[in-house]
């Protein structure tokens, strides 16, 4: 199960602001799923603990709250969506 998805961006990233609409409509859907959003700017350590190396990157976190996955790059909610069902997180 999914328990939280971690957003890396910066506010002069275009990506990311698709990024940002398609989690907003996730977790209307499930808002037992924490979104967690992170300047890279603002918290460079963060970003350099989990290996950013572009943006926008959603990191998928488990119930322990361990990463299955990963995605780089602009994204949609049925895009946001099959990547949670491909990796069993529904």
């Amino acid at each position: 199960m999914l328990k939280e998805i971690i957003k890396f961006g910066a506010p002069w990233c275009q990506g990311c602001t698709s990024a940002d609409m398609a989690l907003e409509q996730y977790q209307a859907m499930h808002p037992e799923v924490v979104v967690s959003k992170v300047d890279i700017e603002e918290d460079e350590d963060l970003a350099n603990t989990y290996k950013v190396r572009g943006l926008p990157t959603l990191i998928f976190l488990d119930l322990e709250g361990k990463e299955v996955t990963r995605y780089t790059g602009k994204i949609t909610i049925q895009d946001l969506i099959k990547i949670i069902n491909d990796n069993g997180l529904q």
